[in-house]
This record gives structure tokens, sequence and C-alpha cells, in this order.
């Protein structure tokens, strides 16, 4: 048989079979205190099988009982480790300062939970305006978690006149995007997940034939879990 103390519940002060039949719980097992410990073993073979027990060679059952007792009837909850998720929601501002981002070069702001943390990110803005004098090509925002093309969640592109990005997880206007529409990407961005490991980045391209001197606009709203 095996010792209900095993499979028992130190919330609810219960014990399950293999089957999930309750076969122990606090109040019988304090019934078996007092016939065991308090009144000397009085009926003490017929107290056992009321409650589903055996007697066992070589086992101090009285001492058994007297332990599960004390734990479920005396200490209750002492020594009990409850886990869960431990969250916050936090919000940051992480906008850049004046770039100097030369016809066809790039600029990669990196965003870096710090160790422990994992974020999923809720709400974003990540924008930037068009490169001042520009008269061609476009210019473009990819939100990336890896170096890979696997990595790359969403990327907006626009006109070399027009602002470029995402505003509260949906394109600027007169922008393209990949994926193509706000709802594949509102879909992506509900599955951005970084930590320390794998941190955010957000990567500028400028294909116009212009200096971006502008900064990128960069804020966002997360759920912070701490990883313990």
């Amino acid at each position: 048989m095996t010792n209900p103390a095993d499979r028992m519940s130190p919330v609810s002060g219960k014990a399950y079979d293999s089957e999930g039949n309750v076969v122990w719980t606090a109040e019988k097992l304090n019934a078996l205190y007092n016939a065991l410990v308090e009144n000397k073993n009085a009926g003490m073979e017929s107290d056992i099988k009321k409650v589903g027990g055996a007697l066992q060679s070589g086992v101090d059952l009285a001492a058994k009982i007297n332990e599960l007792h004390q734990a479920l009837v005396v200490d209750k909850n002492a020594g009990v480790a409850l886990t869960g998720r431990n969250l916050a929601v936090e919000s940051g501002d992480f906008t850049t300062e004046s770039l100097s981002v030369a016809p066809a070069g790039t600029h990669t702001v990196t965003i870096s939970p710090s160790a422990g943390e994992l974020w999923r990110i809720k709400l974003i803005r990540f924008t930037i305006s068009a490169p001042l004098s520009a008269g061609s090509g476009t210019h473009s925002i990819a939100i990336v978690v890896d170096s890979t093309s696997y990595g790359i969640f969403a990327i907006a592109t626009a006109p070399y006149n027009k602002s470029c990005g995402f505003s509260r997880n949906v394109l600027l206007a007169d922008n393209t995007g990949s994926p193509s529409t706000n709802p594949e990407i509102q879909h992506n961005i509900a599955s951005l997940i970084c930590s320390a490991d794998n941190p955010l980045k957000i990567l500028y391209t400028n294909n116009t034939n212009a200096i971006q001197t502008f900064p990128i606009q960069i804020f966002m709203v997360w759920e912070v879990e701490y990883i313990v």
C-alpha cells in the first residue's frame, strides 16, 4: 500500500489513492493520533481499518501518525512551498539620440532585459521621421529578436518623404509591411518574448538618398516575469 503521506496535499490536508479517491484527511489523522498516541493504542487496529489503512511489520505506526498529525493538524501549512508566476507590467521610453545614418546605412538599437527577467511585449511605438532633403528611395524599421531572418517579427517600410514605423502595434499610414496586414503584424508583436540572452532589436535601414539625422522614437509596454 502506498503511504498516504506520499500523496498528501499540504494545502487541503487530503491524500489520494491511485484512482484519485480521498483516503486520508487531517480529521482522520487527528482521530488516529488520539487513539494511538493520547490513548496508548486503544482500538488501534479498528481505527486503522476504518480509514483504509493496514498494519505493517516493523513500522512504528504510532510514530508515523504522530508525525502526520504534527504536520497536518498542529503545523498546518508550515514548510509548504507555494510556487507561481511573479509578474509585473512595466513601460519605458528608449528613444535614441539624433542619428547619422548615411544612404544605404543601418542603425541598430538593442533593448536587453535584466538577467532573470522575461519580457512579453504588449504595446509598441517605434517611429522615425523621413530624412531631411531626401528625394528618392525608402527607409524601414525591422523588429528583431534573433540575428537570423527567423527572428524578424515585422518590418515597416515607408517612402523617402513619409515617417516610418509602427504605432499601437500597427503600421503608420503610407507604410507597407512584412507581414503585409496589420492583424498579422499585431499577432507577431503579441508573440514577442525577449530576455538577456535574446534581446529585442530595432533595426533601421536608410535606403533614401539623404542622411537620416532624426532619432528613433521608441516606447513600449511589456509584461515582465521574474525567473527565480
